[in-house]
């Protein structure tokens, strides 16, 4: 049983099942009736290997996933942040503008102020 694209699909037969899905749900493989032979046991063993392996990479996607999504929910938050930081930056250039013909003018001012005190 495996997840894709939030529906549950299911496979009866092993070689059905994709080589790529994003969860892996449920695994239950038919084991051959008893008594085991040697070879039924190595197969046991193996099919228990390949559903723990299953089972791991399931889970690392799954958080691989969950930190792709995070990364992204980032990003998109520091778009957004740069937006802004680049509003400030020009709101900051006009504000700077504006005190620099301030100083011109008051230097303009002062400087006639000095002229007159100087005259006398």
């Amino acid at each position: 049983v495996k997840m894709f694209d939030k529906s549950i699909i299911e496979y009866d037969n092993f070689d059905d099942i994709p080589d790529k899905f994003y969860r892996l749900l449920k695994y239950n493989p038919e084991y051959p009736p008893s008594p085991h032979s040697e070879e039924d046991h190595k197969m046991i063993e193996e099919y228990e290997n390949y559903a723990d392996q299953l089972n791991k990479a399931s889970v690392q996607l799954a958080s691989l996933n969950e930190l792709y999504a995070a990364q992204v929910q980032s990003a998109g938050s520091h778009g957004a942040y740069n937006d802004q930081v680049a509003e400030n930056a020009e709101r900051l250039k006009a504000q700077m503008e504006a005190l620099s013909d301030n100083l011109a003018t008051l230097n303009q001012v002062y400087g006639g102020m000095l002229s007159a005190m100087n005259k006398n």
